[in-house]
C-alpha cells in the first residue's frame, strides 16, 4: 500500500512538471469551451482504464507456468532467456508490442508514453531496484509477459463527469481539468491534463 501511494505521489509530480513544460512552450490561445471538448476528453479517460491495466496492472492473460498440465507443456524446451516470462494467450486483447502501442497512442500523449514504453518494452535499471527486465517481450514469434512485474493498480478509479471544469493554467493547446473521482471508497478531486496533438486531444497525465 505504501508503495502504491508513493507511485501516485510521483505520478502527480511528473504530471505537474509535464503541464508546466507544455504550457511554457504554448502560446496564449485561450482554452476552448468545455462543451466543445468534453465528449472527447471523457472518451479518453474511459479508454485509459484498459491501457492502465496493461502497463501498471495485471497486464494480459497468459498461460500459467504452474497451471494445468497442458499449460506446463507449453514451457518445456523454451529458451532460458524466457525464464520469468509467461506466454500471452492467443485470445488476449493485445498480441504484440505494436498492438499495445497503437492502442496507447490513441489515448496518451507521446511525451507521457516515452518513459513508459522504455520501462515496459526495454526494461530499466536503478540503484534501488537494480535491473528490471521488460514487462513485455517478443521472442521467436511469441509474445511474453514478465511474471514478476508487480501490479501497482487494482480497483478502477471512477470519475464524476458532471463535475468536470477547465482550470488554470490552460490554453488552446493544453488543458487542465478538475474533476471529482473515487478510488477504494475514497473521494478525491484531482487534476487531469490533456495536450492537443495532430491527431486530437491526448491525456498527458495518469488516470489511475
Amino acid at each position: 500500500m505504501k508503495k502504491t501511494h508513493k507511485l501516485r505521489a510521483v505520478a502527480l509530480i511528473v504530471t505537474l512538471l509535464l503541464a508546466l513544460s507544455a504550457l511554457a512552450s504554448c502560446g496564449s490561445t485561450p482554452p476552448p469551451p468545455l462543451e466543445e471538448v468534453k465528449d472527447e476528453l471523457i472518451s479518453l479517460i474511459d479508454a485509459s482504464a484498459e491501457i492502465n491495466t496493461v502497463f501498471f496492472g495485471s497486464g494480459l492473460d497468459v498461460y500459467d507456468r504452474e497451471g494445468t498440465d497442458e499449460e506446463k507443456l507449453i514451457y518445456e524446451g523454451l529458451s532460458d532467456a524466457l525464464s520469468g516470462y509467461e506466454m500471452v494467450r492467443p485470445d488476449a486483447k493485445f498480441l504484440s508490442v505494436d498492438a499495445i502501442k497503437e492502442a496507447a497512442d490513441k489515448v496518451y500523449s507521446p511525451t507521457y508514453l516515452d518513459g513508459i514504453y522504455e520501462m515496459v518494452f526495454d526494461g530499466y535499471a536503478d540503484e534501488i531496484s537494480g535491473v528490471t527486465r521488460a514487462k513485455f517481450l517478443e521472442w521467436e514469434g511469441g509474445f511474453y509477459q514478465n511474471s514478476s512485474y508487480e501490479s501497482y493498480i487494482g480497483e478502477k478509479r471512477t470519475y464524476n463527469y458532471d463535475t468536470m471544469k477547465i482550470v488554470d493554467p490552460s490554453t488552446g493547446e493544453y488543458l487542465n481539468i478538475e474533476i471529482e473521482s473515487e478510488l477504494d471508497g475514497e473521494k478525491m478531486t484531482i487534476i487531469l491534463s490533456f495536450t492537443l496533438t495532430e491527431n486530437g486531444w491526448r491525456l498527458d497525465s495518469p488516470t489511475y
